[in-house]
């Protein structure tokens, strides 16, 4: 008897690959630079300080957080954090802060009451070991902080006085390791915030001598209806009073976001539509010099009547119709 077997030989296999883990790690530190900078004003509220916050050296800084794992790494990124209040207060009054950004500089709000201010370093290539160290571990850095120029805007409403403080800032350097590229990994904004005790103190010397104001906020000029044969160049005035408590050097000056194509010598060019524009004037009190703007002068507190006037300006493209526009009226005290 013949016999057959089948035989069915099952050959199973498999490819050992070496798991490579993406090595990834993120440190904060805290410098315990301090900044010299300060914040000086001598004048009437309502006015503006400006300040520059030069760049600082990291230097000694201490390690106050870590996250990640340990391995070779081949890229490494670097990025100052700073969190300024968006606010100051003084004397019950808030003094609204405004910073303005630089090259590499990223602005935005955090928790609604601080600005995070972020530079970032270019991407550097590395061949070295790294993970996490111990807490409170200290090492010296080369890398300095961003220059950041920051706006105090005083209220009218802070009274008379002398003001000393200091406004404070938390600062820290965030170093990130990475296998590649790709598997950089910045903390969150909340794990920075927590992780930034390091405390920049900025002393200001605010001293008030008095303060301005204006009788009206909106000021309406009505041309009223006119025919086109005799609208062009009418003219309608209305003023207003500024008056300061003390001496005071403030400078006025017309802004509009419609400006017109054409320009005209001595004063503002304001579009309409219907192609027809407005050519606003500010008469100086002083010497009823006429202009877009002027400097207005006084050693001594007083009421200053302004003018203002709108003369109507035809142009090739002039049409009947309604015709509306507006500017506005900036004050800034010197």
């Amino acid at each position: 008897m013949l016999k057959f077997f089948i035989i069915i030989i099952v050959l199973l296999g498999a490819a050992m690959h070496q798991c490579a883990m993406a090595t990834s790690t993120q440190l904060i530190w805290n410098s315990n630079s301090t900044n010299s900078g300060n914040l000086n004003y001598d004048g009437i509220s309502g006015g503006i300080v400006r300040t520059e916050l030069k760049p600082l050296d990291i230097g000694r800084a201490t390690l106050k957080y870590c996250n990640g794992f340990a391995g070779l790494v081949y890229v490494r990124q670097t990025m100052t954090v700073m969190f300024i209040p968006r606010v100051l207060v003084v004397n019950n009054e808030n003094i609204a802060i405004t910073p303005s950004s630089t090259p590499n500089t990223t602005i935005g709000i955090f928790d609604n009451d601080y600005y995070i201010i972020k530079t970032t370093s270019q991407v550097q290539n590395v061949n070295e070991q790294a993970g996490c160290q111990s807490l409170g571990n200290g090492y010296y850095f080369g890398e300095k902080t961003s220059r950041i120029n920051l706006k105090l805007s005083i209220p009218n409403s802070l009274v008379v006085n002398s003001y000393l403080g200091k406004l404070s800032l938390k600062s820290s350097f965030v170093e990130m390791h990475a296998s590649g590229v790709a598997n950089l990994q910045k903390p969150s904004d909340e794990i920075i915030s927590t992780h930034s005790t390091g405390i920049i103190s900025i002393p200001y010397s605010l001293n008030i001598t008095g303060s301005c104001s204006t009788s009206t906020t909106d000021i309406a000029i009505d041309h009223g209806s006119l025919h086109p044969s005799v609208a062009n160049n009418n003219e309608k005035k209305v003023t207003f009073t500024f008056n300061c408590d003390s001496g005071v050097n403030a400078t006025l000056g017309l802004v509009t976001n419609n400006p017109s194509t054409l320009t005209y010598p001595g004063g503002l060019g304001v579009a309409l539509g219907q192609g027809w524009n407005s050519l606003l004037k500010l008469v100086n009190p002083d010497n009823n010099e006429q202009g877009s703007s002027f400097i207005l002068s006084s050693s001594i507190a007083a009421s200053h009547t302004i003018t203002l006037s709108s003369t109507l300006q035809e142009t090739a493209l002039s049409d009947t119709g309604s015709l509306n526009g507006s500017a506005m009226l900036m004050i800034s005290f010197n």
